[in-house]
């Protein structure tokens, strides 16, 4: 085998780790109340009721991501506080479309592209007054951020936690 097969290998051994640490974590989602607890501090009162909404994987979702967010040292005060704001919105979308345990463990072992709780979170954020920044990011934050770095940063931290 050349060096390129093998780093190639170890490249799909890493996702296919990736996918069943992603595939058990939809099943046996972990809420840490303490996160939960400071998590529910920082949400703006008109988004609590939908993230209240949401289900216990995509909640434990939004608390990595803020636990991730919170503990990164290399991100200024200003950067991580939009990023967490990013973070508790990003999947409120999700509270408006409910999949069935079944659909979300197909996304997980087939990536089917995630495309309406993007839309309807950002029009959920709309009717509530959300900053026009967040709003366009999380209809966007899906899809590929190109000349967005600050989404760019954001897809980073929702695809690696």
């Amino acid at each position: 085998m050349t060096c390129t097969s093998i780093e190639l290998l170890k490249v799909k051994a890493e996702r296919i780790i990736y996918w069943v640490w992603k595939f058990f974590r939809t099943l046996f989602p972990v809420i840490d109340t303490d996160i939960l607890e400071q998590v529910r501090k920082k949400y703006p009162e008109s988004w609590l009721i939908h993230f209240d909404k949401m289900l216990p994987p995509d909640k434990a979702h939004v608390l990595r991501l803020f636990k991730a967010i919170s503990e990164d040292r290399n991100l200024t005060a200003e950067i991580r506080e939009k990023l967490i704001m990013l973070a508790l919105a990003h999947d409120i979308g999700k509270s408006i479309v409910r999949q069935n345990i079944f659909t979300r463990v197909i996304k997980v072992v087939i990536p089917i592209p995630n495309r309406s709780h993007p839309i309807l979170g950002a029009r959920l954020l709309k009717k509530l007054n959300a900053p026009s920044d967040i709003v366009r990011r999380v209809a966007r934050h899906h899809i590929p951020a190109e000349k967005d770095k600050f989404l760019k940063l954001f897809q980073y931290y929702d695809d690696n936690v």
